[in-house]
């Protein structure tokens, strides 16, 4: 591509903006639009085929103006790309939304001609847009003040014309401290201008203190930060909702650019003043964070959310160069992010009458699902899930690590940021569009009101894959000068390994498309219920290449060499997608598509009836696709988008019930209430304790991720030099390290104290509790903690710092298994009592897996066998727990006899999956708890008896509460009445899956492979049958004696009361500190727009007073102070 194409492409939407006014509005919407689409794809192109700079002349004057230029590089093509998206997007939108607001106004009487408006509207819209759009294009700080000027007046004009409330004054308010702005800009501008004899960026060599300090506190205005923030809610809460779709995710961020391009010159301010910069930074974003939960109006509460995010900007400023890669990156997300979100809140508002109240809003996915999906893509683009801002948060954090090591305060503090942002996005989710509807009738909603949205999501995601990231990162990184070579990782040729593996991740969700898109057609066709075998099929592709790669590719052996497999993706930060097949992956690969295939096969059965099966098929396939995207990653940052994807798979699967109807998709006992706090938990409630939890431990993770990244220049788990990393980080960092990346194994794997989503996340369907309890979702955490030491072999080290991680490891992983244990054993909830079975565990599977650091990697194998043990058995228990809810409609424990008759293959499943998984000898897992009693036995020189006595306490507890579950729901549980029909589908899916039992019953006992092989040895042992006969006399006091009533059995039951920490102490502290900030904000408020005008109203009025014509007041005026100096002198002894 020319130059003069790119040229041509930005006059177009100037030369547009006078001729719109000419059209009709549907034309004109068309034109505006398409003249902003021509520059998209012109910058699009610039940004896939070239990293260079481009520079147009356009003039030259006297200094110390100088050259007036055109400038396009990567940084002004990304910008300028997301400013012709996001402005063509929301001119199609405009034409509903502005028809619906001048029809109000016309009305109100406020205007006598729609097609009138829709002239003035237009033609200021497109110049409002297209300043911004030449701006990030100008070479020269004047030239790009003029278009921010430009900017600002349409603005202002826009708002001041059709606003909402007190447009007026509001508009004034927005012109007022806008140009205060740019007035403290311009004086910066003027001197650099001054000093250099030039104000072109080419030409000028120096920014001085006075100058940066002038344009940052302009540009802090404008952004805004704490403080000066206040005028952007009263802007953005009345401006109509297309000027607050361009304000908020286009001009406020246009601030961050202008310091950008000043930093580039000379950053010496920012170096200097760092660590305050960063510190007001954090604040700004922590303060406007806590103070989007207080907000009662939706386009105020997203405008609080632009404060919070734009604190990202500053923070990534001070961060180095992948600071700099941040802040472009933050800005192309936000922007995207917040379009789609403001446009969401039109949409409620033209669709509803005016609906701005959230305390009126409740269930809204009911009425408008497209416009909810659209919600949910820009909070996960906010958030950094899935989307383009999961690299900004990754640059920013490298970046962290580069500046400031393992500070723990900056680190723990940006943290804390990001953690923020996921917990009111979902917050905001959960009250506006989840929970029991609130009671409106369904509107029709113009597709110009939710497409657009969907075309700035696509490309919110698009930019994580290549060729968009690949270009986009690849130019930034030339344009910043980002040093560093970076050894490529070594190719293998594998024959249609691509195409296997692009069949094995995108079959499923590719497979699930037909079912998502057919529910969200009005009306619904009636073909649309049987879509799910598509879904299903597509788990069947995946199955079938699993199976492959695990015969077929590499040796099966724990002492085989791994065989990756490279796909470029970031090649220039030898950043690419690396899939591993060693041991650990092939057999987790095929276990995970095992189950979840069967599993889906049961669901067309149990979900056949269900009211959300687009919802359902979709984020089920997608959960599956993420976790096997997990499973095979060798590359930290591809593990994390899986990881990422597992995430919001579960929040939208454990809340899919999203009405909160049903008194079956409830925890605990409905209107109960202990010390005044609710007992019970509804599916929308499950669905963000899930999230919400799983933030908190995601972003500690995603912080290591991003310092190893910055430490080691690699990310492939296999190549990352871990021996090293205690010598060049110190004891402390490594400790601060793996501690930060496993809390996201912690809370995914709900280990204390994050337990408490998992008891909750019963609220889902019974497949979606299979799936998650299985082999996928909590599964995660163990199996990257295992994959970690299998490569980072602990054992073999011996370190200081790794020990104190491990010994961490083993406790928690005890402790937390212990207490879900206990907490099992009076649990009378079906999927509940598993629940807590599973939380225990996945407690040895981490315990087994940290005693490696001491006895080497036959303890990564006892805890990687337990895993697969489990995850068949436990997925047979949750499927026939499923039919047995399905049958009984009752969701507690219950049945006798006639159950087991008349569901006899469910009776037979759990009887066989619970005495195989209990560890009676000579089932499944008596061979593989033996090997961990062996382990636990090694660590006596260290520990002593501790975890041995643990470990074998925990085992007969767990057995315990097993036989419980069998006789309480086939034998001395409550009569239940049986609701029989069907059910032929669904046990024949859990009778295939405990086959599998048995299956590894015979590996273990006629294989001499390792370590199937020790297994049996340490089986035979004296001291292991002992254990398994403690574990059969547990298993059979917990049969005949399910049930012993008692205060400790009542404290078990309520699960220890963890749940206050959850959802009453941390609650408690929140919201006590948006009370605070919230009084902040009033606070500033008055002083701001109330007190200081008020005091300029005073002085005005005193000099009214005084200067009323009379000759005669102003003699008197003056003879008083003239007489008032002399008395003063006098006294002072001025006058003898």
């Amino acid at each position: 591509m020319t130059a003069e194409i790119l040229v041509f492409s930005l006059i177009i939407p100037l030369v547009v903006a006078f001729i719109l006014p000419a059209l009709k509005p549907k034309a004109a919407t068309w034109l505006s639009a398409i003249s902003f689409l021509i520059p998209m794809f012109v910058t699009l192109g610039f940004l896939l085929t070239t990293k260079e700079t481009i520079e147009v002349p356009i003039m030259s004057l006297p200094a110390p103006v100088g050259e007036f230029y055109l400038l396009a590089d990567p940084i002004s093509n990304a910008f300028g790309f997301t400013i012709c998206l996001v402005s063509a997007m929301v001119a199609f939108y405009s034409l509903p939304y502005m028809k619906h607001r001048f029809e109000e106004m016309l009305h109100d009487g406020e205007i006598r001609s729609i097609e009138w408006e829709f002239r003035k509207y237009w033609f200021l819209y497109n110049l409002y847009a297209v300043a911004m759009l030449w701006l990030v294009y100008a070479g020269n700080f004047i030239l790009l003040y003029i278009f921010l000027e430009i900017s600002l007046l349409a603005s202002f004009l826009l708002i001041y014309m059709y606003g909402y409330g007190n447009r007026q004054w509001v508009a004034v308010l927005y012109f007022v401290w806008t140009h205060i702005a740019g007035v403290l800009a311009l004086l910066g501008i003027l001197i650099i201008g001054f000093e250099n004899s030039t104000m072109a960026f080419n030409a000028v060599k120096a920014v001085g203190f006075t100058a940066w300090l002038l344009i940052f506190l302009g540009m802090l205005v404008k952004l805004p930060g704490l403080g000066p923030h206040i005028w952007l809610p009263w802007a953005h809460a009345e401006a109509p909702t297309p000027v607050s779709a361009l304000l908020s995710p286009l001009t406020v961020g246009l601030a961050g650019y202008v310091l950008l391009r000043v930093y580039m010159i000379d950053s010496s301010f920012i170096d200097q003043y760092r660590d305050i910069i960063i510190a007001y930074a954090i604040v700004s974003s922590i303060y406007a964070g806590f103070s989007v939960f207080k907000q009662k109006d939706y386009k105020r509460l997203l405008a609080y959310s632009t404060v919070s995010q734009m604190g990202y900007v500053l923070i990534a400023l001070c961060l180095g160069s992948y600071g700099l890669l941040g802040v472009v990156i933050q800005y192309i997300s936000h922007a995207f992010g917040k379009s789609i979100l403001f446009m969401t809140a039109g949409a409620i508002i033209a669709s509803f009458h005016g609906l701005r109240d959230i305390n009126r809003m409740s269930g809204m996915h009911e009425y408008v699902p497209t416009i909810a999906n659209a919600a949910l893509l820009g909070f996960m683009t906010l958030s950094g899930i899935l989307t383009i801002g999961m690299f900004g948060e990754f640059y920013i954090l490298a970046g962290l690590t580069t500046i400031y090591g393992f500070n723990l305060a900056v680190i723990l503090a940006v943290v804390v940021v990001f953690i923020i942002s996921g917990l009111y996005s979902f917050y905001t989710m959960k009250v506006i569009y989840y929970g029991t509807p609130a009671g409106y009738e369904k509107p029709k909603v113009s597709r110009l009101l939710d497409v657009p949205l969907y075309v700035v999501a696509f490309f919110s995601v698009a930019f994580i894959f290549p060729p968009l990231s690949t270009a986009l990162l690849s130019g930034l990184k030339v344009v910043l000068g980002i040093g560093g070579c970076y050894a490529m990782s070594e190719m293998v040729e594998l024959p249609m390994m691509a195409e296997l593996l692009a069949l094995l991740f995108f079959t499923p969700i590719i497979a699930s498309f037909p079912i998502a898109i057919a529910w969200g057609m009005d009306p619904r066709p009636e073909w649309a219920r049987k879509l799910p075998v598509l879904s299903v099929l597509g788990l069947f592709v995946s199955l079938c290449v699993a199976l492959y790669i695990l015969f077929n590719v590499g040796e099966l052996s724990p002492e085989a060499e791994p065989i990756k497999y490279t796909i470029y993706w970031l090649p220039d930060f030898n950043i690419n997608f690396v899939f591993i097949f060693d041991y650990l992956s092939k057999l987790m690969g095929a276990l995970t598509a095992v189950i979840a295939f069967l599993i889906g096969v049961y669901g067309l059965e149990y979900m056949r009836d269900d009211y959300r099966l687009g919802w359902y098929w979709f984020f089920f396939n997608l959960f599956t696709a993420s976790m096997l995207l997990v499973v095979y990653s060798d590359n930290l940052l591809m593990l994390l988008i899986g990881w990422e994807g597992l995430g919001i798979a579960s929040w939208g699967l454990i809340g899919h019930w999203f009405r909160d109807d049903d008194e079956l998709s409830y925890v605990g006992i409905l209107k109960r209430k202990v010390a005044g706090l609710n007992m019970f938990w509804s599916p929308s409630t499950g669905g963000w304790r899930a999230i919400s939890t799983i933030r908190v431990g995601d972003m500690p993770m995603f912080f290591a991720i991003g310092a190893l990244f910055a430490l080691t220049g690699t990310l492939n788990i296999t190549e990352i030099p871990w021996a090293g990393l205690e010598e060049k980080i110190g004891v402390a960092g490594v400790v601060i390290l793996l501690v930060a990346f496993l809390m996201g194994p912690f809370t995914k794997s709900a280990q204390l104290p994050f337990s408490e989503w998992l008891m909750t996340a019963m609220t889902g369907p019974t497949t979606v509790s299979a799936l998650l309890h299985s082999a996928t979702m909590v599964a995660a955490g163990t199996y990257l903690f295992m994959r970690l030491s299998w490569y980072i072999q602990p054992w073999e080290l011996h370190l200081e710092g790794y020990e104190y991680v491990y010994v961490l490891v083993l406790f928690l992983g005890l402790v937390s298994s212990l207490y879900a244990a206990l907490v099992a054993t009076s649990s009378l909830e079906r999927k509940v009592l598993l629940a807590a079975s599973t939380m225990s565990s996945l407690g040895l599977m981490f315990a087994s897996a940290a005693a490696s650091y001491w006895v080497g990697k036959f303890a990564l194998l006892v805890a990687f066998w337990y895993l697969i043990t489990h995850a068949f058995a436990k997925a047979t228990l949750f499927l026939v727990a499923g039919h047995l809810i399905h049958e009984t409609h009752d969701r507690f424990l219950g049945g006798d006899t006639e159950v087991a008759r008349k569901l006899k293959w469910a009776f037979v499943a759990t009887v066989v999956a619970t005495i195989f998984l209990s560890g009676i000898p000579p089932f499944t897992a008596y061979w593989v708890k033996s090997g961990m009693d062996g382990v636990m036995h090694h660590l006596e020189h260290e520990f002593g008896i501790i975890p041995l006595a643990l470990l074998v306490t925990i085992s007969a507890i767990y057995s315990g509460f097993l036989g419980k579950f069998l006789s309480m729901n086939f034998f001395k549980g409550k009569k239940v009445h049986l609701h029989l029909h069907g059910g032929q589908i669904m046990s024949t899916a859990y009778l295939i899956m405990v086959s599998m039992l048995l299956v590894i019953l015979a590996a273990i006992l006629t294989s001499p492979e390792e370590p199937f092989k020790e297994f049996v040895e340490e089986g035979l042992l004296p001291s292991s049958f002992a254990v398994g006969m403690i574990v059969l006399v547990a298993y059979a006091f917990g049969f005949f004696m399910p049930q012993i009533k008692s205060p400790l059995g009542q404290f078990f039951g309520d699960r220890m009361y963890m749940m206050f920490l959850n959802d009453y102490i941390v609650p408690k502290i929140g919201w006590a500190i948006a009370k605070v900030v919230d009084y902040g904000n009033m606070l500033i408020d008055f002083t701001c727009h109330q007190a200081i005008p008020g005091m300029f109203e005073v002085y005005s009025h005193g000099v009214r007073f005084i200067q009323n014509g009379r000759l005669e007041r102003y003699l008197q005026i003056v003879i008083g102070f003239v007489m008032l100096i002399v008395v003063v002198a006098v006294a002072a002894g001025w006058i003898a």
